[in-house]
């Protein structure tokens, strides 16, 4: 069997090259995919077209998929805050949730690396995990903690306001979006501990979300924890907010003594350690 054939890559048309530099741009349909750049300033448009739009846009191959795909994802991980515009010939620009988008990108592109060959799954795997390691901490800390942020910030002014008798917002309406705000402590919380139970990747959650990130969890939260304003509602968002704040301290700590023991074995043996975190950049 022919090269090209065993890699479904037309290699005899684009050139053959060494396994381990691996210049993929070469390839046509991969290149479509690159010179297709994300446009972040638009109007908005559906899922739908969006998801029509990507997939006829990727190459069939799974080897230049996967490569196409892992682009996207670092593009979207890139500007977690920005709206995903991708422009369609003949219509209006597409605008889709780019928590949504990073979720379909992400499942295919792990299903079109199960369709690779076994000597190019080792290539890309290193870097499809790294890949979609980014891309769930973005999606699912970093920009849920940037809206947290945001909601927090908007109930210290209400409250201010309201204390300073220059009330924006009835006492009633306060007492309301504190409790929604207690409300998303509580689901987030459950959603991310469902995904660290079902986290799937080789590279340990927490060595892959960062000590920057969490100490930034935990330093909203333990503020929340400390407000002082008297009603029912701010007490239970205190109560949320530092049962959360001591979940992610615990992670911390177990993250420092996970580093002192590797830094004990490797005093011991003579080796460098290898406890790294991604990048928080």
């Amino acid at each position: 069997m022919v090269l090209s054939s065993a890699l479904s890559i037309p290699l005899s048309r684009v050139g053959i090259w060494r396994l381990e530099e691996k210049p993929w741009s070469r390839i046509e349909p991969v290149r479509r995919v690159l010179r297709s750049k994300l446009d972040f300033n638009a109007d908005r448009y559906t899922l739908i077209d969006f998801i029509a739009q990507a997939t006829s846009e990727q190459p069939e191959a799974p080897v230049p998929a996967v490569y196409s795909y892992l682009h996207v994802l670092d593009e979207i991980s890139a500007r977690p805050f920005e709206p995903l515009i991708l422009p369609v010939e003949g219509d209006a620009p597409l605008t889709v949730d780019i928590v949504t988008a990073a979720q379909f990108f992400e499942a295919h592109v792990s299903e079109k690396y199960a369709e690779c060959p076994v000597a190019f799954q080792d290539v890309l795997f290193a870097r499809l995990e790294r890949t979609l390691a980014e891309s769930t901490i973005s999606r699912t800390y970093v920009i849920v903690l940037s809206s947290i942020t945001a909601a927090w910030e908007k109930v210290q002014e209400l409250a201010d306001s309201i204390a300073s008798e220059t009330p924006l917002v009835s006492v009633a309406t306060l007492e309301q979006i504190i409790s929604n705000l207690e409300m998303v402590l509580e689901g987030v919380r459950v959603q991310e501990r469902e995904l660290i139970r079902t986290w799937y990747l080789t590279i340990p959650p927490d060595v892959a979300i960062g000590e920057e990130r969490l100490t930034e969890w935990f330093t909203l939260l333990d503020v929340i924890a400390d407000w002082e304003y008297d009603s029912e509602c701010a007490e239970r968002l205190r109560e949320a907010a530092g049962d959360f704040a001591a979940y992610f301290y615990e992670r911390l700590r177990e993250m420092e003594r996970a580093y002192e023991r590797e830094l004990a074995e490797c005093a011991r043996t003579g080796e460098t350690g290898s406890y790294t975190t991604i990048s928080n950049s």
